[in-house]
């Protein structure tokens, strides 16, 4: 089954903080937002295109550590420090280890396999 092309949904910025049982609110990590195509193997794609050939090895990882063997994940390429606090200029100056942080969806989409 041939993945499809999608679009990340767009980041909205809020002015004030807010609450709502509608919303899921999540850590704001600071790295590489990222699509993860795998399906015969793993594509990290950005927003606009980009295809990140320097994540190799997490994209291999992806591909082993899934049980599933066609998916489309949205989340954040990003280095994390001992505390887990994300670490941009070490994801910038490739040092440590990248992990892709995945964003949470209420349901599962329907082209998730």
């Amino acid at each position: 089954m041939a993945l499809p092309n999608v679009t990340p949904m767009e980041l909205v910025q809020q002015k004030t903080p807010f609450d709502h049982p509608d919303w899921l609110f999540e850590i704001k990590y600071d790295g590489f937002r990222s699509l993860a195509y795998v399906d015969d193997g793993c594509k990290l794609i950005s927003r606009n295109e980009f295809h990140y050939q320097r994540f190799k090895d997490l994209a291999a990882s992806l591909v082993n550590d899934l049980a599933v063997s066609n998916v489309i994940l949205d989340g954040e390429i990003v280095c994390l420090d001992d505390q887990g606090h994300p670490q941009f200029y070490d994801l910038m100056g490739n040092r440590g280890v990248a992990i892709f942080a995945v964003f949470e969806t209420p349901e599962s989409p329907p082209w998730a396999c």
